[in-house]
């Protein structure tokens, strides 16, 4: 349950110390472990990698989770440990930063560069740094074969991008503007995508530079 104690110090910008209960965060932070919250002081400061404590509204408890991205006055979080993401939150939900020696406690994002492969029929000036391509499939085994996860964007796929782990285990490459088909030139067989995703809220018609747009964001590069 929530203390109303630590709460009421952390809102009257007094630090707390409280003992971790689960092992969602491990094995940055093991159950048991206790730890030092600071208040914030500017929610303008909160950024992804951030260890942060809020309030989990549904259960009346103390959560404390690493922020994986931030929207304006939003953010997104998760236990390292977790294979989901939390319900967005508003910044100012937020009660406090997990320390560690009187410093914020940030896990640098280790995740690779993406690789972008678009089919070629999509060309546009727009693009040029990225890799097009209609003949996917000798590009795929050869990524294969170096260890990256494969993922087609596909407006009617069953899956939305944010609902997918995927993006943790990098490197990824995705490929973008193809059909599915095992026997057509510059089309992808099924078979060989690990993920085949979505990245509007509905299946519906989207644009290359809006997939891209997409991806990037859930890489901490997006300009939304």
């Amino acid at each position: 349950m929530i203390n109303i104690f630590a709460k009421n110090a952390l809102e009257s910008e007094r630090d707390i110390i409280i003992e971790i209960n689960g092992n969602c965060m491990a094995p940055l932070l093991n159950p048991k472990q206790k730890v030092l919250i600071k208040p914030v002081k500017k929610y303008t400061d909160i950024e992804i990698g951030n260890v942060v404590l809020f309030e989990d509204k549904s259960t009346n408890n103390f959560v404390v989770h690493r922020v994986n991205y931030v929207l304006n006055e939003f953010v997104i979080t998760s236990g390292d440990n977790n294979p989901f993401y939390d319900p967005i939150i508003k910044k100012n939900e937020i009660l406090g930063l997990v320390c560690s020696q009187y410093n914020p406690i940030t896990i640098t994002n280790t995740l690779i560069k993406p690789l972008y492969f678009i089919n070629s029929v999509k060309m546009n000036s727009k693009f040029k740094e990225y890799c097009f391509t209609d003949s996917p499939v000798p590009i795929i085994k050869e990524l294969k074969s170096l260890n990256y996860s494969i993922v087609a964007i596909h407006n009617k796929a069953k899956i939305h991008l944010i609902e997918s782990d995927i993006i943790k285990t990098t490197p990824v490459a995705y490929f973008l503007g193809y059909e599915f088909n095992d026997d057509k030139h510059n089309h992808i067989p099924k078979n060989l995508t690990d993920a085949i995703l979505r990245t509007e809220v509905f299946p519906k018609q989207s644009n290359i530079e809006d997939e891209i747009n997409a991806i990037n964001f859930l890489y901490g590069k997006g300009d939304y």
